[in-house]
């Protein structure tokens, strides 16, 4: 667990370059889905248990109020980021929307809380202690990109996505994912995610 979740995400922050964030990131997500496989008693398709519990007035209420906020936030922080994406990048913009969700949203989900709480739930805390211990190595995740509102976002996001995978499992907690970190790149605060934003401090 601390391999994973604490060393590589730290070790990474240290050794990778802006550019090479999004490749070095691959192969942590393979490991992690290899370790899902040899988890016991994991079968794929319980990955789409409580679909039928997904709360979709829940996640367009949190998607509303993440677009709100990402655009009060960009225009008191980086007014000239606001909906950049859109204004500069059209195909790319177009591209995120279907492969955040898929390549991005989705294997940080079944590593991140199913891997989570699958796999370690023997070692982990209890009640709301688990969801916090979640969203901080969640938030370690992110530390490579080197600035604070992306391990801000990273937490918060952490503890949402966490309290939805335990109450409703992996399908809610992915369509929230997928959701709130697009809207955040169409308000502009995705560029916080962007290379141009991650400059090491030395």
């Amino acid at each position: 667990m601390g391999a994973l979740f604490v060393a590589a995400p730290v070790v990474m922050a240290f050794v990778a370059t802006p550019g090479q964030l999004f490749p070095s990131i691959l192969p942590l997500l393979g490991i992690g889905l290899i370790l899902l496989c040899m988890t016991p008693e994991f079968r794929w398709s319980s990955v789409l248990h409580g679909w039928r519990d997904v709360r979709a007035p829940l996640i367009a209420g949190i998607g509303l109020a993440t677009f709100m906020a990402g655009w009060i936030a960009i225009q008191w922080l980086q007014p000239w980021a606001t909906f950049w994406l859109w204004r500069e990048e059209r195909s790319v913009f177009w591209g995120l929307l279907v492969a955040y969700p898929l390549l991005s949203a989705l294997p940080q989900e079944l590593i991140y809380r199913t891997l989570f709480f699958r796999r370690y739930a023997a070692i982990l805390p209890e009640g709301h202690r688990a969801i916090v211990l979640n969203a901080t190595l969640f938030a370690l995740a992110h530390v490579m990109f080197w600035n604070w509102m992306v391990l801000f976002v990273s937490f918060v996001g952490g503890l949402l996505f966490a309290w939805s995978y335990r109450q409703r499992g992996l399908v809610e907690s992915w369509a929230l994912h997928g959701l709130t970190g697009f809207l955040l790149f169409v308000t502009g605060v995705g560029w916080y995610f962007t290379p141009e934003a991650s400059a090491r401090p030395f």
